[in-house]
């Protein structure tokens, strides 16, 4: 039996011995498509011998081929003189084929290979690309690759309608121009990232023409030699959070306005109403001057109250380990607590601002004592490592309250200026803290922290 691959008149036939070396099944057939040869090969790929199945048709070897018309491929090879190739999937077995049937003088012959190997590394392929596709449809990140003369090999479609557009040119090749600054510094960044192997890690840009902020990473990527092929990008729009910040910077700013106004322009004339009382009383016998003295170191108080809430507010920036047993004590002795007591159950530092956490642990030990009687006992622990609490062995806070008590101005006696509780609330928030009221194991409250950086 002989074999000449692709037209029959452009090649040299295979031998018979050379047909049973190949290591590809061999199968061969007469002009009715009764199988005449099968090498080695074919015999053990379809667990079939010659002998077996000499004078059966094709279709005795490839059961599995019928669905694909095993005859119409060699009826088409056959009256064409030309190769027919042809794929098809053994169910049975869960095995992928490829044939090619070559024409021959007297039949045809038909190599087949097991490409299951090569059919899965293509599925494979093909699910990943899908998975990709929707991961970069769908998630709100600009994803690009670019090669090392900084063109676009790809990118998502997250910030462009058409990617296609960008493939194989430079920011400033676009129709924005060299003279977009945005697009100039893109380019530059592109160069550090390729000649220098210099990472640019979440870089704020502002693209004045979009009028909008991003978040841009990139860093290089390399070919097998280790040589660097391009980079690899990413950039998210962070135009809402730079908005946001703006406000906040704004509020804060409004803050600051309104403490100055507080501190100077009613604090001084209230220094001076302060003084003149207190002389008017060491020089003048009057019913009248006491409560007014009062009235006016009442005052003071709600205005010192307000400066401090006002100031409370912002992020914290600055912050570092503190001891809570020591910073505690500190605090405590600032604090008129006349018999009461402070426990620490427990050596541990949490990370803060101590400047701004004094007024939290003060408020809480002054309120403790005012409301809870000059001798109660004050205790300090740890929840796991993500909290803090302050409990005391007062009568507590009825739960009907307590959904209002961090309210700026709310207070349940007549001396308080309702600014303590409202201050401690808004550190810890600054913090990054949460901080909610419950009752205490000896029935007193409990003022528990989370969301905090406790390490032992």
């Amino acid at each position: 039996m002989m074999v000449q691959p692709g037209n029959r008149d452009s090649h040299e036939p295979l031998s018979h011995s050379a047909l049973t070396r190949l290591s590809d099944a061999v199968i061969s057939v007469n002009t009715t498509f009764e199988c005449t040869f099968l090498n080695p090969a074919a015999e053990q790929l379809f667990d079939v011998t010659v002998e077996a199945v000499r004078g059966q048709h094709i279709r005795t070897v490839l059961p599995t081929a019928a669905g694909v018309s095993v005859e119409e491929h060699l009826h088409t090879a056959s009256q064409s003189g030309q190769t027919e190739t042809f794929e098809w999937h053994d169910e049975t077995h869960d095995r992928w084929f490829e044939a090619s049937v070559h024409p021959g003088d007297d039949g045809l012959t038909l190599l087949v290979s097991d490409i299951s190997e090569r059919k899965a590394d293509e599925q494979e392929l093909v699910r990943k690309n899908r998975l990709l596709d929707a991961l970069f449809e769908f998630v709100p990140v600009h994803i690009f690759v670019k090669d090392d003369e900084f063109r676009h090999l790809w990118m998502s479609s997250a910030l462009v309608d058409d990617p296609s557009r960008y493939i194989g040119k430079r920011d400033t090749d676009l129709e924005t121009g060299a003279e977009d600054e945005f697009s100039a510094e893109a380019v530059a960044d592109d160069r550090r990232v390729v000649e220098d192997q210099h990472r640019i890690i979440d870089k704020e840009e502002y693209n004045e023409r979009l009028d909008k902020w991003f978040l841009t990473s990139k860093v290089p990527w390399f070919d097998d030699d280790g040589s660097v092929a391009g980079l690899l990008g990413y950039s998210v729009d962070i135009t809402e959070r730079k908005e946001h910040e703006r406000q906040l910077q704004q509020q804060h700013d409004r803050l600051d306005e309104f403490a100055s106004v507080i501190s100077h322009d009613l604090r001084n004339p209230l220094g001076i109403a302060q003084g003149r009382a207190q002389m008017l009383d060491d020089n003048f016998d009057s019913e009248h001057l006491p409560p007014m003295i009062d009235a006016i170191d009442r005052m003071d108080e709600i205005i010192s109250g307000t400066l401090t809430l006002a100031r409370q507010g912002a992020v914290v920036s600055d912050t570092e380990p503190i001891s809570v047993p020591v910073f505690v004590n500190s605090c405590w002795a600032s604090v008129a607590t006349d018999k009461a007591t402070i426990e620490c159950e427990d050596q541990f530092t949490i990370t803060g601002d101590p400047e701004r956490l004094k007024h939290v642990f003060e408020n809480l030990f002054r309120n403790a004592v005012e409301h809870g009687g000059r001798d109660i006992t004050v205790t300090v622990g740890r929840i796991d490592d993500t909290g803090i609490y302050v409990a005391d062995s007062g009568p507590g806070i009825p739960a009907e309250r307590r959904e209002n008590i961090f309210d700026a101005g709310y207070t349940s006696t007549d001396s308080g200026t309702g600014f303590g509780l409202a201050i401690v609330q808004r550190v810890a928030e600054a913090h990054g803290w949460e901080v909610t009221v419950t009752d205490a194991t000896q029935g007193g409250a409990k003022f528990e922290f989370t969301g905090v950086d406790v390490e032992s």
